[in-house]
């Protein structure tokens, strides 16, 4: 039975919690999934490096994804004071980019004392290096027009700044798997549309929870106004990504077969069994509950929001362990 509007919805704290903490479980739980194969000789960087840099670059997607549902919500007809948000999930998102790039270096320089020397010259002469401090140029450049925009409303349009965010997600998806693929010509940017895509669901999702936890009734206008953006979003999410998993697959010595013999293969199928159980849940959102917006399902909505949020958090976890997996591991 459905319920109505007036009953009270998980707010904002809650989907926040379920997303991060799904994320955060995913990248660890697929990072200790994979085996590291010490390499006779060399040193190793230890395990606060190899679980620690990949929470960082969880942490960073994760400020990304918030700063756009955050510059996002006021778009969607949600309150402007969510624009104060975002000043604080760019300056997260920065803080976990600058720790990401300094546990890249010491990841290069197992065993060596880490300083600024060591940092500056990976990130001016390795491209994962230039790729983070193309993400810290920019998030400077976001943080200005941010704080700008709550000092003086007005003074940089909200569409620039929502632009300027996903802009920011460009730099890094260029390095990795893509970058190294003997296709990368067709592989790099097939995975900005991935990122971008994914990145749009995830954070319009979050902004339509955040609208409604101030307003419920706003759901009558942005939910309709989500539900055709995340179609699109899934779409091309769920199409680049099984692309870019068969190319890896095919161009290594694994073949198909990799796709449930390898760890990088598995993981893929992990990837997409959480994508595909959140698009279940955004279909029942879609087809059920928003025929029946009217006869008031607010917290109905919320609720499932919240779980296929949940999924996506995990999904966008297992991504960032499977960025960091050799395709044949």
């Amino acid at each position: 039975m459905l319920r109505s509007t007036t009953e009270r919805s998980p707010g904002v704290l809650a989907p926040a919690a379920v997303a991060a903490g799904g994320a955060l479980a995913a990248v660890l739980l697929g990072t200790a999934f994979v085996t590291v194969t010490p390499i006779p000789g060399l040193l190793s960087p230890g395990d606060g490096v190899r679980f620690g840099l990949p929470v960082a670059k969880a942490t960073l997607n994760l400020a990304g994804v918030a700063t756009i549902a955050f510059l996002l919500t006021p778009l969607l007809g949600g309150p402007d004071r969510w624009r104060r948000c975002a000043v604080l999930s760019s300056a997260l998102w920065f803080v976990a980019a600058l720790v990401a790039l300094c546990l890249h270096t010491a990841e290069l320089r197992p065993g060596r004392t880490l300083d600024l020397s060591a940092v500056a010259t990976f990130a001016t002469t390795v491209t994962t290096g230039q790729a983070l401090l193309g993400v810290l140029a920019c998030l400077v450049l976001l943080l200005a027009c941010t704080v700008l925009g709550v000092r003086k409303p007005g003074a940089v349009p909200a569409e620039l700044r929502l632009i300027l965010a996903f802009a920011t997600l460009v730099p890094l998806p260029v390095t990795g798997h893509s970058e190294a693929s003997a296709a990368h010509g067709v592989t790099t940017p097939m995975l900005l549309v991935h990122v971008v895509a994914a990145a749009g669901w995830l954070g319009g999702l979050f902004a339509v929870l955040l609208g409604l936890s101030a307003d419920r009734k706003s759901i009558e206008t942005t939910l309709p106004k989500f539900s055709m953006i995340a179609t699109g979003a899934l779409a091309a999410s769920a199409v680049t990504g099984v692309v870019l998993a068969l190319i890896q697959l095919l161009n290594s010595r694994f073949g198909l077969a990799g796709l449930v013999t390898t760890q990088y293969g598995q993981l893929c199928l992990a990837k997409a069994a959480c994508l595909g159980a959140a698009a279940c849940l955004g279909a029942h959102i879609r087809f059920r509950l928003l025929p029946a917006i009217s006869a008031g399902v607010g917290s109905a909505v919320a609720r499932w929001a919240t779980a296929e949020l949940g999924l996506l958090g995990f999904a966008f976890g297992l991504g960032t362990a499977l960025a960091r997996t050799p395709v044949g591991g």
